[in-house]
């Protein structure tokens, strides 16, 4: 029981992002240990503002919000994104740059009504466009409904400057 809780925990510190708690030792903890850190955890994400996040979208009752750049297999944009409708939406990314260099890029989060997802745009290639340093993000946010694939909201120009947050 032990082995699978300590798993979890880590899975859990993985996708949420939460810096002090992956690093957290969870081998060597007790049972109790290991449970304030899921209520902890489960706190984090019940909490109603991201942690160092700046809003990049609001409407209705959708907000986006950047919460900064991260590095696990390649560099990646990360957002907190928050449903508060009673629909199912997605949100995906278009017209997607990086210091004036279009990009492709993969991403599409679900977002079930009520609920909150942090997820990341990665930024693959940056090698190839000699890119070091992430000065501007420029991109168009697309979000739709789930269920019947009908356009929500398109959201233009948004930009973003990793170094200002």
């Amino acid at each position: 029981m032990k082995k699978v809780l300590s798993v979890l925990v880590v899975i859990v510190c993985l996708i949420c992002a939460i810096p002090a708690l992956a690093q957290t030792d969870v081998d060597s903890m007790t049972y109790d240990e290991l449970l304030t850190l899921q209520s902890d955890v489960s706190r984090a994400l019940r909490s109603k503002e991201p942690v160092n996040g700046n809003l990049v979208f609001e409407k209705g009752k959708l907000k986006i919000y950047y919460l900064g750049i991260v590095e696990k297999f390649s560099k990646a944009a990360q957002f907190q994104i928050e449903n508060a409708t009673e629909r199912d939406l997605s949100v995906t990314v278009e017209n997607v740059s990086v210091n004036d260099f279009m990009m492709n890029t993969l991403f599409v989060q679900e977002v079930k009504p009520g609920k909150k997802a942090i997820a990341n745009m990665d930024l693959l290639y940056l090698d190839d466009y000699n890119i070091t340093d992430i000065t501007n993000i420029g991109l168009s946010f697309r979000v739709y409904d789930s269920v019947t694939y009908q356009d929500i909201y398109d959201v233009v120009d948004v930009s973003i400057t990793p170094d200002a947050q």
